[in-house]
């Protein structure tokens, strides 16, 4: 996964490394755009900070949607399954785990999705 997003243009700054597991989740910026739930605007710094510094008013719980279901990340509130389990990430895993390869790098990036 973490060569996936590492695909990315512009690459993610800092780099994420695969094997450091303290610098992903909400810790970094790009993964953490993925992790937020749909209710808060991860590119709000003062929301990118509640939810670090675990506010109360801003807890990520079992029930928080994150962001990477949806289908470009758009989520809407009026149809909250408009995109659900359409995002482009899951679609890739899926992808993968399904024809079981052993890595994404065998066959390349997804660019369709």
């Amino acid at each position: 996964m973490v060569a996936w997003l590492m695909e990315q243009t512009p690459c993610p700054e800092p780099v994420i490394q695969s094997r450091d597991k303290a610098s992903h989740g909400f810790n970094h910026d790009v993964t953490g755009r993925l992790l937020c739930p749909v209710d808060y605007n991860w590119e709000d710094a003062s929301v990118r900070a509640a939810i670090r510094n675990y506010h109360p008013d801003f807890l990520v719980m079992a029930f928080s949607w994150p962001r990477y279901l949806y289908e470009n990340g758009v989520y809407d509130p009026k149809n909250p399954s408009k995109g659900l389990f359409k995002g482009g990430l899951l679609l890739k895993v899926w992808f993968y785990s399904d024809i079981k390869l052993d890595t994404p790098s065998e066959k390349g990036s997804l660019q369709a999705f």
